[in-house]
């Protein structure tokens, strides 16, 4: 699939996606480490940079779009088949199930360590009915306790590669492979998609079933078409008319700074794919390397990160003051990379590796 456009977005060009991926990473260890540090005085820290951290956790609205971007760029030269939804899914599974299972191990065996250490603050252990349910990313479909905070957006991303494969397959062997550009019903099924799902997800208007990925689809969507656009199947005004629905609708309902975090991935997507200097920074070596372990670091920061800051906060029991503060804050971010990184070359990368055996292929020429 996208024979023709490869050459539009090369692996080079990519690197700004996978330094953004880092970037956003950073953010929301930022967000939760400052959560755990705020016990402590910090009323010193000046009011912008508190407000970054504040806004941390929309780092996984870049993570949204992202995966919709990097998904679709994953299938230059793939072929359609008949099996391409069970492969696809089995390379993602392949890919992203065995460190999110061995982060579920994990949170599990530090919530017994502190058990045993802390007696003072016992908290109940999963039930195995639980971890199961986990393991299949059903818990919030099925509104059981999350083991993890950052665990809930893992099951959306599983519901999209789900909806993505089908969708692709669906389209593909219809319509799509006989035209260069995106089938107008495809477009507006999205645009009525980027319609509804923003006005759910600031809204008190639930779903009817709670933990689905549709009050987050459209930032899915937009990783999707800005993708299509570089790859030439796309027009730009078709895009920036999308971009114009999901901001007008959501500065209309929430703050514009939830508008603008998803406008300007896209932004970002496309200037560093087309390689404009100001976005040269994400190929640096730091957000290379920080977009390398991303994945291990998002999963295991709100662990190690949140453990290591809440036991430094007790042996230094407000001594210090603001010094303290800095050094626990640091101290915590650094465990969080240090072990991150330990995390991807142990388990991570074996499975990465292992899933490009699996899957789609190329055909051959």
């Amino acid at each position: 699939m996208f024979d023709d456009s490869a050459k539009l977005i090369s692996r080079t060009r990519l690197k700004g996606a996978d330094g953004l991926r880092g970037f956003a990473a950073l953010w929301v260890v930022l967000f939760h480490i400052w959560g755990a540090v705020q016990r402590r005085d910090t009323e010193w820290v000046p009011h912008v940079i508190e407000r970054f951290f504040d806004l941390g956790f929309l780092g996984v609205d870049i993570f949204f779009v992202l995966s919709g971007f990097v998904i679709t760029y994953s299938l230059i030269g793939k072929p359609i088949d008949y099996y391409f939804v069970p492969k696809f899914i089995m390379r993602r599974s392949i890919r992203i199930d065995p460190p999110y299972w061995a982060t579920i191990a994990l949170a599990i065996a530090f919530l017994a360590t502190k058990n045993i250490l802390f007696s003072e603050h016992q908290e109940r252990l999963p039930r195995f009915e639980n971890i199961v349910i986990h393991v299949f990313y059903l818990q919030d479909l099925l509104d059981y306790p999350a083991i993890s905070s950052v665990f809930w957006t893992l099951c959306l991303e599983f519901q999209f590669y789900i909806l993505f494969s089908i969708s692709v397959w669906v389209i593909y062997r219809t319509s799509f492979r006989y035209i260069d550009k995106v089938p107008i019903s495809f477009i507006v099924l999205s645009l009525i998609i980027m319609t509804a799902s923003p006005y759910l997800r600031f809204t008190e208007n639930s779903m009817l079933i709670q933990g689905t990925i549709v009050p987050y689809l459209y930032q899915f969507l937009l990783g999707v078409f800005s993708c299509l656009y570089l790859l030439g199947r796309f027009k730009i005004m078709e895009l920036c008319s999308l971009l114009l629905v999901v901001f007008s609708i959501t500065v209309s309902l929430k703050s514009i700074i939830y508008a603008i975090v998803p406008l300007v991935t896209v932004l970002i997507l496309i200037g560093s794919s087309k390689q404009w200097g100001c976005f040269q920074f994400l190929v640096s070596r730091f957000f290379q390397l920080l977009g390398k372990i991303s994945y291990s670091l998002y999963l295991t920061h709100a662990i190690v990160g949140w453990a290591s800051a809440s036991v430094l906060i007790r042996l230094f029991d407000g001594r210090f003051g603001f010094i303290g503060t800095i050094i626990i804050f640091i101290l915590s971010i650094m465990v969080s990379l240090v072990f991150a990184y330990v995390f991807f070359h142990v388990i991570e990368k074996k499975f990465i590796e292992l899933s490009k055996r699996f899957g789609v292929r190329s055909p051959k020429k």
